[in-house]
């Protein structure tokens, strides 16, 4: 289905005419023909990209220097990109691995909306950042995605080789006020016996518009593991793109949201099992409160011949308020024998039976309902690496009643 025109579209071609090559200028044309992702796409149902028009997408221009925030707990080695321009000097990486520039592959986008904020990417970033772990390899290796201001369109390309182990947390923020836009496009290529570790937190600030493109192909007896915690933003989108295409991978897609304000949270995930014995978890809790909307859109879909297939997924909400809302679509389809598929979706607000108990051990109201959402989180925060979970537990009680008297439960 054909998106919306978009005269910030329009807007981005007469300013940038100049300056891009002939392949980015076609592939800017294409998306502007094509027009942004409406909720009438079935991919986007959730998601009005509306307020792009009002925004300048064209990419920031090159800051000199940045420093990382000081509660960012990025490790000794790590990839910084500023602005979507990969910031050498604050980067480092262990010599074991290959870090270099590749061209976007535009050749191989489609027409269909799930790609569409990808040809954005594609026209307007600088380079994809590509990353080779050798086989056998274990290595830690954190990202920073900092913006400022304008347009941000950072990419990464993982290859791990058969045998290693990747681990990398993956955090994004907005370091100021300003109206930002940051597009990224994170692609992982897992071969036999691969393994990935990938965490992402994100802080970003109210006036930032997000949206993530994470693509992983996982190989034989290989594991992809992704984590999120999304609490910034005025408007964000992750869109997940599993394939297990090796007999026995393996994948498991945890996360959280915190919609407040009037910020917009969504995610959308696609499981594809294309072998037999393969597996996929998917746990995902979500919190709106005031004004605040979120959605989860999760589909797993069993090829023919996919036997033995072990999936499941959750989906659970919570509303805090009257005018906060959650969507949730959990899918299967199945074309194959022989698997164990099961999904829910729950969305409701705090249990009373458990705010009567808190209110009769003392505990004022606001401070119960700050309890019980963070209780609520729990189940996904536990399986957080201990510096990323204190920093969003730090991001995340501030921003729940009763703050302080929190923090003396969970310290």
């Amino acid at each position: 289905m054909s998106g919306r025109q978009s005269p910030a579209l329009a807007r981005l071609r007469a300013a940038l005419l100049p300056t891009l090559s002939n392949e980015r200028l076609t592939t800017l044309d294409r998306l502007s023909a094509l027009g942004f992702p409406t909720p009438r796409d079935d991919a986007y149902r959730y998601t009005n990209f509306r307020v792009l028009d009002r925004r300048e997408l064209a990419p920031a221009l090159v800051v000199n220097a940045a420093q990382i925030p000081g509660d960012m707990p990025v490790g000794k080695h790590r990839l910084v990109f500023l602005d979507g321009r990969l910031y050498a000097e604050a980067s480092a990486w262990p010599d074991s691995i290959q870090v270099q520039p590749e061209e976007h592959a535009i050749d191989s986008l489609s027409d269909a909306a799930t790609d569409r904020m990808l040809m954005l990417n594609a026209a307007l970033g600088n380079h994809r950042t590509k990353v080779v772990i050798p086989r056998n390899t274990q290595v830690s290796l954190d990202i920073a995605l900092i913006s400022t201001v304008g347009g941000a369109y950072p990419a990464i390309s993982f290859v791990v080789e058969a045998g290693a182990e990747l681990r990398t947390i993956e955090y994004q923020t907005a370091i100021d006020d300003a109206e930002s836009l940051t597009v990224s496009a994170l692609h992982f290529e897992l071969k036999d016996g691969a393994t990935v570790d990938h965490t992402l937190v994100q802080t970003s600030s109210a006036h930032a518009i997000v949206v993530g493109d994470v693509r992983a192909r996982v190989g034989r007896d290989a594991s992809y593991r992704h984590r999120s915690a999304v609490l910034g933003a005025q408007l964000s989108r992750i869109d997940l793109n599993i394939e297990l295409y090796g007999r026995g991978a393996s994948t498991s897609l945890t996360g959280l949201f915190l919609a407040d304000g009037q910020r917009e949270h969504h995610l959308r995930s696609v499981v594809r099992h294309m072998e037999p014995d393969c597996q996929s978890d998917q746990l995902y809790r979500g919190v709106a409160n005031e004004r605040g909307r979120g959605s989860y859109d999760g589909k797993v879909v069993v090829d023919v011949g996919a036997n033995g297939t072990l999936s499941s997924q959750s989906s659970k909400n919570l509303l805090l308020s009257a005018d906060a809302a959650i969507e949730t679509r959990p899918q299967l389809e199945i074309n194959a024998d022989a698997v164990k598929c099961a999904h829910g979706a729950t969305t409701g607000s705090l249990d009373e039976r458990m705010m009567f108990y808190l209110l009769s051990r003392g505990l004022d109201r606001d401070t119960a309902r700050a309890v019980l959402t963070y209780a609520f989180l729990g189940d996904v925060l536990t399986g957080f690496a201990a510096e990323a979970r204190a920093f969003v537990e730090a991001r995340a009680l501030g921003r729940l009643p009763a703050a302080d008297l929190i923090r003396g439960f969970v310290a």
